[in-house]
């Protein structure tokens, strides 16, 4: 759909050329971009909404995982500094 600079609009569709002029061109210039700003409006939400339910996951996720890891980090088993793949002075094992 095309615009001229009378304000008319010309479509086409099928090789075949339609002008609308008047006052129906101003309604369906009106109407027209509504169906497109809903859209906008609904990706606009979707994306907000998505955004406050990832920031608020990882306000929650993160601390809780760093409670946890001060919490299990006296339990682990912490390797040897003389490890028996590195060479053990005890079983003779070298490099």
């Amino acid at each position: 759909m095309h615009v001229t600079q009378f304000g008319n609009l010309i479509a086409v569709q099928n090789s075949k050329r339609t002008e609308i002029t008047g006052w129906k061109a101003w309604v369906v210039g009106a109407i027209a971009p509504v169906p497109v700003l809903w859209i906008f409006a609904a990706v606009a939400f979707f994306v907000i909404g998505l955004s406050i339910t990832i920031g608020t996951l990882l306000l929650l996720l993160i601390p809780a995982i760093v409670v946890v890891e001060i919490l299990v980090s006296p339990l682990r088993r912490h390797p040897s500094p003389l490890h028996p793949y590195l060479g053990c002075p005890s079983h003779g094992q070298g490099p």
